[in-house]
Protein backbone atom coordinates (compact mmCIF):
# COMPACT_ATOMS: atom_id res chain seq x y z
CA UNK A 1 0.00 0.00 0.00
CA UNK A 2 1.23 3.44 -0.84
CA UNK A 3 2.21 5.77 1.96
CA UNK A 4 2.18 9.36 1.74
CA UNK A 5 5.64 11.77 2.51
CA UNK A 6 5.46 15.26 3.36
CA UNK A 7 6.43 18.10 1.54
CA UNK A 8 9.56 17.73 2.83
CA UNK A 9 10.38 14.71 1.57
CA UNK A 10 9.33 15.19 -1.84
CA UNK A 11 11.11 18.84 -2.24
CA UNK A 12 14.27 16.98 -1.20
CA UNK A 13 13.60 13.57 -3.89
CA UNK A 14 13.00 16.33 -6.41
CA UNK A 15 16.54 18.15 -5.93
CA UNK A 16 18.33 15.01 -6.13
CA UNK A 17 17.08 13.57 -9.08
CA UNK A 18 17.88 17.16 -10.45
CA UNK A 19 21.36 16.60 -9.47
CA UNK A 20 21.02 13.68 -10.48
CA UNK A 21 20.77 15.00 -14.55
CA UNK A 22 23.15 17.27 -14.05
CA UNK A 23 25.82 14.45 -13.15
CA UNK A 24 26.87 14.82 -9.94
CA UNK A 25 25.31 11.91 -8.08
CA UNK A 26 28.68 9.62 -9.15
CA UNK A 27 28.08 6.04 -9.76
CA UNK A 28 26.41 4.41 -6.71
CA UNK A 29 22.69 5.54 -7.56
CA UNK A 30 20.82 2.62 -8.95
CA UNK A 31 17.90 2.60 -11.18
CA UNK A 32 15.75 1.46 -8.17
CA UNK A 33 16.66 4.73 -6.43
CA UNK A 34 15.85 6.74 -9.20
CA UNK A 35 12.37 5.32 -9.67
CA UNK A 36 11.87 5.87 -5.83
CA UNK A 37 12.31 9.36 -5.74
CA UNK A 38 10.20 9.78 -8.69
CA UNK A 39 7.48 8.45 -6.36
CA UNK A 40 8.38 10.53 -3.70
CA UNK A 41 8.00 13.82 -5.88
CA UNK A 42 4.76 12.32 -6.95
CA UNK A 43 3.81 12.21 -3.30
CA UNK A 44 4.22 8.69 -1.99
CA UNK A 45 6.21 5.64 -1.65
CA UNK A 46 5.79 2.09 -1.25
CA UNK A 47 6.13 0.41 2.52
CA UNK A 48 8.91 -1.58 2.10
CA UNK A 49 10.77 2.12 1.36
CA UNK A 50 9.49 3.83 4.35
CA UNK A 51 10.58 0.29 6.33
CA UNK A 52 14.19 0.66 4.47
CA UNK A 53 14.79 4.67 5.21
CA UNK A 54 15.09 4.91 8.79
CA UNK A 55 18.11 2.34 8.63
CA UNK A 56 19.40 3.45 5.31
CA UNK A 57 19.84 7.23 7.05
CA UNK A 58 21.67 6.23 10.39
CA UNK A 59 24.06 4.04 8.30
CA UNK A 60 24.55 6.65 6.06
CA UNK A 61 24.50 9.81 8.50
CA UNK A 62 28.79 9.87 8.53
CA UNK A 63 28.77 10.84 4.57
CA UNK A 64 26.89 13.89 4.89
CA UNK A 65 30.42 15.07 7.27
CA UNK A 66 32.85 15.10 4.10
CA UNK A 67 33.24 17.93 3.28
CA UNK A 68 31.81 18.06 -0.20
CA UNK A 69 27.93 17.34 1.40
CA UNK A 70 28.37 20.58 3.70
CA UNK A 71 26.21 23.75 1.64
CA UNK A 72 28.75 26.14 2.29
CA UNK A 73 31.53 24.30 0.09
CA UNK A 74 31.88 25.64 -3.15
CA UNK A 75 31.80 21.74 -4.22
CA UNK A 76 28.61 20.99 -2.89
CA UNK A 77 26.60 18.81 -3.52
CA UNK A 78 28.93 15.71 -3.18
CA UNK A 79 27.65 12.14 -4.39
CA UNK A 80 26.79 11.36 -0.48
CA UNK A 81 24.82 14.37 -0.67
CA UNK A 82 22.61 13.75 -3.87
CA UNK A 83 22.55 10.27 -2.28
CA UNK A 84 20.91 11.76 0.72
CA UNK A 85 18.71 13.80 -1.28
CA UNK A 86 17.30 10.90 -3.61
CA UNK A 87 16.12 9.17 -0.71
CA UNK A 88 14.03 12.63 0.64
CA UNK A 89 16.53 13.70 3.16
CA UNK A 90 17.39 17.08 3.71
CA UNK A 91 20.47 17.92 2.88
CA UNK A 92 20.77 21.38 5.09
CA UNK A 93 19.29 22.10 8.66
CA UNK A 94 17.24 18.89 10.38
CA UNK A 95 19.10 16.21 7.30
CA UNK A 96 17.68 13.44 10.00
CA UNK A 97 14.38 14.50 9.87
CA UNK A 98 12.99 12.03 6.85
CA UNK A 99 14.80 9.37 9.20
CA UNK A 100 12.70 10.29 12.29
CA UNK A 101 9.68 10.40 10.22
CA UNK A 102 10.24 7.42 8.50
CA UNK A 103 10.69 5.23 11.74
CA UNK A 104 7.58 7.36 13.62
CA UNK A 105 5.89 5.83 10.30
CA UNK A 106 6.97 2.10 10.74
CA UNK A 107 6.26 2.51 14.29
CA UNK A 108 2.70 3.80 13.34
CA UNK A 109 2.44 0.88 10.62
CA UNK A 110 2.97 -1.98 13.09
CA UNK A 111 0.45 -0.99 15.60
CA UNK A 112 -2.18 -0.62 12.65
CA UNK A 113 -0.97 -4.24 11.79
CA UNK A 114 -1.65 -5.55 15.41
CA UNK A 115 -4.89 -3.88 15.51
CA UNK A 116 -6.36 -5.25 12.58
CA UNK A 117 -4.85 -8.77 13.63
CA UNK A 118 -6.64 -8.20 17.18
CA UNK A 119 -4.34 -8.18 19.12
CA UNK A 120 -5.12 -5.62 22.13
CA UNK A 121 -3.72 -1.94 21.68
CA UNK A 122 -2.20 -0.73 24.73
CA UNK A 123 -3.47 2.05 26.25
CA UNK A 124 -1.26 5.32 25.50
CA UNK A 125 -0.90 7.43 27.96
CA UNK A 126 -1.99 10.93 27.89
CA UNK A 127 0.52 13.98 27.12
CA UNK A 128 1.43 15.82 29.42
CA UNK A 129 0.30 19.81 28.36
CA UNK A 130 3.33 22.87 28.65
CA UNK A 131 3.56 26.47 27.18
CA UNK A 132 6.63 27.40 25.15
CA UNK A 133 7.69 30.90 25.15
CA UNK A 134 10.34 32.83 24.00
CA UNK A 135 12.27 35.31 25.45
CA UNK A 136 13.07 38.78 24.23
CA UNK A 137 9.96 40.63 22.75
CA UNK A 138 7.55 38.38 24.23
CA UNK A 139 8.40 38.19 27.80
CA UNK A 140 11.21 40.89 28.65
CA UNK A 141 10.99 43.73 26.44
CA UNK A 142 14.21 45.52 26.48
CA UNK A 143 14.92 43.84 29.74
CA UNK A 144 11.79 44.76 31.52
CA UNK A 145 8.75 41.97 32.00
CA UNK A 146 5.94 42.72 29.61
CA UNK A 147 3.17 41.23 32.32
CA UNK A 148 0.21 40.44 30.00
CA UNK A 149 1.85 38.23 28.40
CA UNK A 150 3.54 36.87 31.86
CA UNK A 151 -0.40 37.14 33.69
CA UNK A 152 -1.45 35.08 30.20
CA UNK A 153 1.08 32.32 30.66
CA UNK A 154 0.45 32.33 34.60
CA UNK A 155 -3.24 32.01 33.82
CA UNK A 156 -3.33 28.94 31.55
CA UNK A 157 -0.96 27.53 34.58
CA UNK A 158 0.73 24.88 32.25
CA UNK A 159 4.56 24.12 32.54
CA UNK A 160 6.54 26.24 30.63
CA UNK A 161 9.91 25.65 28.95
CA UNK A 162 11.71 28.65 27.61
CA UNK A 163 12.94 28.18 24.16
CA UNK A 164 15.49 31.10 22.84
CA UNK A 165 18.19 31.95 20.62
CA UNK A 166 20.47 33.40 23.01
CA UNK A 167 23.56 31.37 22.26
CA UNK A 168 24.42 28.66 25.41
CA UNK A 169 27.44 31.56 26.18
CA UNK A 170 25.00 33.56 28.07
CA UNK A 171 22.95 31.09 30.07
CA UNK A 172 23.72 32.47 33.53
CA UNK A 173 22.91 36.18 32.15
CA UNK A 174 19.83 34.52 30.88
CA UNK A 175 18.52 32.99 33.80
CA UNK A 176 19.46 36.26 36.01
CA UNK A 177 17.03 37.97 33.31
CA UNK A 178 13.82 35.75 33.89
CA UNK A 179 14.09 36.52 37.60
CA UNK A 180 12.61 39.61 36.73
CA UNK A 181 9.60 37.64 34.78
CA UNK A 182 8.41 35.63 38.28
CA UNK A 183 7.82 32.84 35.78
CA UNK A 184 8.50 29.16 37.80
CA UNK A 185 10.19 27.44 34.13
CA UNK A 186 10.96 23.48 33.87
CA UNK A 187 13.30 23.85 31.28
CA UNK A 188 15.49 26.52 29.41
CA UNK A 189 16.70 25.87 25.85
CA UNK A 190 19.55 28.31 24.38
CA UNK A 191 21.00 28.35 20.78
CA UNK A 192 24.26 26.00 20.86
CA UNK A 193 25.24 26.00 17.76
CA UNK A 194 25.12 28.85 14.35
CA UNK A 195 21.51 27.44 13.60
CA UNK A 196 18.77 30.66 12.48
CA UNK A 197 16.18 31.21 14.96
CA UNK A 198 13.71 29.64 12.59
CA UNK A 199 15.28 26.18 12.33
CA UNK A 200 16.72 26.04 15.62
CA UNK A 201 13.29 26.71 17.41
CA UNK A 202 11.69 23.84 14.74
CA UNK A 203 14.17 21.87 16.00
CA UNK A 204 13.59 21.74 19.76
CA UNK A 205 9.90 22.14 19.52
CA UNK A 206 10.24 18.56 17.33
CA UNK A 207 12.51 17.09 20.09
CA UNK A 208 9.68 18.26 23.17
CA UNK A 209 7.21 16.50 20.75
CA UNK A 210 9.49 13.12 19.94
CA UNK A 211 9.50 13.39 24.29
CA UNK A 212 6.05 13.12 24.30
CA UNK A 213 5.05 16.85 25.54
CA UNK A 214 1.98 18.00 24.17
CA UNK A 215 2.40 21.80 23.81
CA UNK A 216 -0.96 24.04 24.59
CA UNK A 217 1.05 26.84 22.49
CA UNK A 218 3.91 28.18 21.38
CA UNK A 219 4.43 32.41 21.72
CA UNK A 220 7.23 33.78 19.93
CA UNK A 221 7.39 37.36 18.58
CA UNK A 222 9.08 36.73 15.39
CA UNK A 223 6.62 35.60 12.24
CA UNK A 224 9.23 33.22 11.08
CA UNK A 225 9.46 31.40 14.39
CA UNK A 226 6.34 30.84 14.51
CA UNK A 227 5.26 29.81 11.27
CA UNK A 228 8.66 27.53 11.38
CA UNK A 229 6.64 25.93 14.51
CA UNK A 230 2.98 26.07 13.11
CA UNK A 231 4.37 23.74 10.37
CA UNK A 232 5.21 21.14 13.45
CA UNK A 233 1.14 21.53 13.73
CA UNK A 234 1.43 23.28 17.19
CA UNK A 235 -0.64 25.94 17.77
CA UNK A 236 1.17 29.54 17.72
CA UNK A 237 0.53 32.48 19.07
CA UNK A 238 1.82 36.33 18.61
CA UNK A 239 2.39 38.06 22.13
CA UNK A 240 0.92 41.27 20.95
CA UNK A 241 -2.14 39.49 20.87
CA UNK A 242 -2.20 37.91 24.32
CA UNK A 243 -3.92 39.50 27.90
CA UNK A 244 -5.28 37.34 30.66
CA UNK A 245 -8.58 37.89 29.20
CA UNK A 246 -7.45 36.51 26.01
CA UNK A 247 -6.83 33.20 28.33
CA UNK A 248 -10.16 33.63 30.00
CA UNK A 249 -12.43 33.69 26.61
CA UNK A 250 -10.43 30.48 25.36
CA UNK A 251 -11.43 28.88 28.88
CA UNK A 252 -13.88 26.25 27.39
CA UNK A 253 -13.82 23.28 29.01
CA UNK A 254 -11.75 21.66 31.62
CA UNK A 255 -8.90 20.70 29.98
CA UNK A 256 -8.21 24.29 29.42
CA UNK A 257 -9.02 25.06 33.19
CA UNK A 258 -5.54 25.89 34.51
CA UNK A 259 -6.79 24.22 37.45
CA UNK A 260 -6.20 20.71 36.00
CA UNK A 261 -5.02 17.38 36.77
CA UNK A 262 -2.66 17.12 39.29
CA UNK A 263 -0.73 14.05 38.08
CA UNK A 264 -0.49 15.66 34.53
CA UNK A 265 1.88 18.78 36.19
CA UNK A 266 3.73 16.34 38.33
CA UNK A 267 4.31 13.76 34.77
CA UNK A 268 5.82 16.75 33.11
CA UNK A 269 8.01 17.98 36.01
CA UNK A 270 9.24 14.31 36.19
CA UNK A 271 10.29 13.91 32.22
CA UNK A 272 11.90 17.56 32.55
CA UNK A 273 13.74 15.50 35.62
CA UNK A 274 12.69 18.21 37.95
CA UNK A 275 11.41 18.25 41.45
CA UNK A 276 8.87 21.17 41.37
CA UNK A 277 5.88 19.83 42.50
CA UNK A 278 6.53 20.07 46.30
CA UNK A 279 4.63 18.96 48.99
CA UNK A 280 3.44 22.69 49.86
CA UNK A 281 2.96 23.16 45.50
CA UNK A 282 0.28 19.94 46.30
CA UNK A 283 -1.54 21.15 48.66
CA UNK A 284 -1.68 24.62 47.64
CA UNK A 285 -3.02 23.12 43.99
CA UNK A 286 -5.60 21.02 45.58
CA UNK A 287 -7.09 23.74 48.02
CA UNK A 288 -7.52 25.59 44.87
CA UNK A 289 -9.52 23.13 42.86
CA UNK A 290 -11.38 22.33 46.40
CA UNK A 291 -12.43 25.94 46.38
CA UNK A 292 -13.37 25.89 42.70
CA UNK A 293 -15.47 22.30 42.70
CA UNK A 294 -17.34 23.98 46.20
CA UNK A 295 -17.91 27.41 44.45
CA UNK A 296 -18.98 25.66 41.25
CA UNK A 297 -21.28 23.28 43.66
CA UNK A 298 -22.68 26.70 45.14
CA UNK A 299 -23.67 28.09 41.90
CA UNK A 300 -24.99 24.81 40.31
CA UNK A 301 -27.53 24.77 43.91
CA UNK A 302 -28.54 28.67 43.47
CA UNK A 303 -29.26 28.01 39.45
CA UNK A 304 -31.34 25.08 40.73
CA UNK A 305 -33.25 26.95 43.58
CA UNK A 306 -33.73 30.10 41.02
CA UNK A 307 -35.42 27.94 38.69
CA UNK A 308 -37.05 26.19 40.97
CA UNK A 309 -38.72 29.16 42.55
CA UNK A 310 -39.34 30.87 39.32
CA UNK A 311 -41.07 28.03 37.77
CA UNK A 312 -43.83 27.94 40.94
CA UNK A 313 -44.05 31.56 40.82
CA UNK A 314 -44.82 31.98 37.04
CA UNK A 315 -47.42 28.90 37.23
CA UNK A 316 -49.35 30.79 40.00
CA UNK A 317 -49.28 33.99 37.74
CA UNK A 318 -50.71 31.55 34.58
CA UNK A 319 -53.47 30.21 36.93
CA UNK A 320 -54.11 33.80 38.23
CA UNK A 321 -54.14 35.05 34.41
CA UNK A 322 -56.30 32.05 33.49
CA UNK A 323 -58.95 32.99 35.60
CA UNK A 324 -59.07 36.59 34.93
CA UNK A 325 -59.72 35.74 31.37
CA UNK A 326 -62.07 32.95 33.16
CA UNK A 327 -64.07 35.59 34.54
CA UNK A 328 -63.74 38.42 31.76
CA UNK A 329 -65.06 35.37 29.41
CA UNK A 330 -68.29 34.91 31.60
CA UNK A 331 -68.85 38.84 31.76
CA UNK A 332 -68.72 39.13 27.71
CA UNK A 333 -71.26 35.94 27.23
CA UNK A 334 -73.61 37.98 29.79
CA UNK A 335 -72.90 41.01 27.74
CA UNK A 336 -73.53 39.16 24.58
CA UNK A 337 -77.33 37.90 25.82
CA UNK A 338 -78.15 41.01 26.83
CA UNK A 339 -77.18 42.50 23.65
CA UNK A 340 -79.56 39.86 21.89
CA UNK A 341 -82.09 40.06 23.83
CA UNK A 342 -82.18 44.20 23.36
CA UNK A 343 -81.84 43.24 20.00
CA UNK A 344 -84.97 41.28 19.84
CA UNK A 345 -86.84 43.64 22.04
CA UNK A 346 -86.46 46.34 18.70
CA UNK A 347 -87.47 43.81 16.34
CA UNK A 348 -90.74 43.24 18.51
CA UNK A 349 -90.98 46.91 18.35
CA UNK A 350 -90.57 47.68 14.49
CA UNK A 351 -92.92 44.69 14.05
CA UNK A 352 -95.85 46.08 16.15
CA UNK A 353 -94.94 49.42 14.55
CA UNK A 354 -95.45 48.38 11.34
CA UNK A 355 -98.57 46.36 11.95
CA UNK A 356 -100.20 49.40 13.47
CA UNK A 357 -99.34 51.25 10.88
CA UNK A 358 -100.84 48.92 8.08
CA UNK A 359 -104.03 48.66 9.98
CA UNK A 360 -104.10 52.80 10.17
CA UNK A 361 -104.21 53.01 6.64
CA UNK A 362 -106.37 50.08 5.94
CA UNK A 363 -109.30 52.28 8.98
CA UNK A 364 -108.38 55.31 6.59
CA UNK A 365 -109.13 53.77 2.81
CA UNK A 366 -112.73 52.13 5.15
CA UNK A 367 -113.29 55.90 5.88
CA UNK A 368 -112.45 57.66 2.78
CA UNK A 369 -114.35 54.65 0.79
CA UNK A 370 -117.28 55.49 2.95
CA UNK A 371 -117.42 59.35 2.14
CA UNK A 372 -116.71 58.84 -1.16
CA UNK A 373 -113.69 60.51 -1.36
CA UNK A 374 -109.93 59.43 -1.96
CA UNK A 375 -107.45 59.64 0.42
CA UNK A 376 -105.28 62.68 0.44
CA UNK A 377 -101.55 61.74 -0.40
CA UNK A 378 -98.84 62.50 1.81
CA UNK A 379 -95.88 63.37 -0.02
CA UNK A 380 -92.71 63.17 2.40
CA UNK A 381 -91.19 66.62 2.38
CA UNK A 382 -94.71 68.45 0.78
CA UNK A 383 -96.27 71.18 2.08
CA UNK A 384 -99.03 68.40 3.29
CA UNK A 385 -96.23 67.44 5.65
CA UNK A 386 -95.82 70.73 7.02
CA UNK A 387 -99.09 71.63 7.45
CA UNK A 388 -100.78 68.08 8.35
CA UNK A 389 -100.67 68.99 12.23
CA UNK A 390 -102.83 72.32 11.42
CA UNK A 391 -105.32 70.55 9.05
CA UNK A 392 -106.95 69.24 12.32
CA UNK A 393 -106.47 72.03 14.40
CA UNK A 394 -108.90 73.79 11.42
CA UNK A 395 -111.52 70.93 11.04
CA UNK A 396 -111.99 71.17 14.70
CA UNK A 397 -112.32 74.66 14.63
CA UNK A 398 -115.40 74.44 12.17
CA UNK A 399 -118.66 75.32 13.54
CA UNK A 400 -120.77 74.64 10.56
CA UNK A 401 -121.89 71.17 10.11
CA UNK A 402 -121.86 71.27 6.20
CA UNK A 403 -118.44 73.43 5.87
CA UNK A 404 -116.56 70.94 8.57
CA UNK A 405 -117.91 67.99 6.27
CA UNK A 406 -116.20 69.16 3.16
CA UNK A 407 -113.48 70.00 4.60
CA UNK A 408 -113.46 66.91 5.81
CA UNK A 409 -114.07 65.15 2.51
CA UNK A 410 -111.22 67.60 1.20
CA UNK A 411 -108.38 66.66 4.20
CA UNK A 412 -109.77 63.03 5.26
CA UNK A 413 -106.33 61.74 4.65
CA UNK A 414 -104.29 64.78 6.63
CA UNK A 415 -106.69 64.12 9.14
CA UNK A 416 -106.13 60.94 9.73
CA UNK A 417 -102.41 61.04 9.54
CA UNK A 418 -103.07 63.94 11.99
CA UNK A 419 -105.09 61.67 14.65
CA UNK A 420 -102.06 59.16 13.74
CA UNK A 421 -99.24 61.27 15.15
Amino acid sequence: MPVSVPDYVSQAAARGLEWHKEGKSGDGVTDQTLAEARDMVRGSVSEDKVRRMGPWFRRHRADMSAPKNDPDNKAFPGAGAVAWALWGGPTSGDIMRTAEWAEAKVAQLDREAKAIAGEPKAQEPSMPKIIITDIDGTILDQGQPVQRVIDYIKAEGYPVAVLTNRPESEREKTVEDLKATGLDYFRLIMNAGEAPAPEHKAKEVRAMLDEGFDPDVFIDDEPANRDAVSALGVEVADPADLSPETEEAEEDDDEENPMYDLAAKASVYSKAGITKMTIEDKLATAEMLAQALTSERDDLRATVEKLTVGAADELTAVKADLVTKEAALADLGAALEAAKAERDAFAAKIAELEATKVSASKEAAKIAASVGVEPTAIIPGSDNVAAKADVLATYNSLTDPKAKADFFAKNAQAIYASIKV
